[in-house]
């Protein structure tokens, strides 16, 4: 029955991304899927969004808790949570 729940859960949440997010932040968060962690500018480069609005983007994810920060500064990395 638990396993059921967290299914339900993660089903509600992942149908529910695409109605709260915009475009842009859909494909940041996206890109995030397909990859282990990866860099604003790697992000910026592989999706064609502008670098301040992949920022914008990371940081609604990050208050969604679909994405956590590894370290800060100029080695910052971002990576989906499980």
């Amino acid at each position: 029955m638990l396993t059921q729940s967290e299914m339900a859960i993660s089903l509600l949440s992942q149908e529910n991304i695409d109605k709260i997010l915009s475009p842009k932040q859909i494909a940041v968060w996206q890109y995030l899927q397909t990859v282990h962690e990866a860099t604003p500018g790697e992000i910026a480069k592989h999706t064609t969004v502008a670098r301040p609005t992949v920022s914008q983007a990371l940081g609604r994810l990050m208050q969604l808790k679909k994405i956590e920060r590894i370290g800060m500064g100029r080695t910052t990395r971002y990576k989906k949570l499980s």
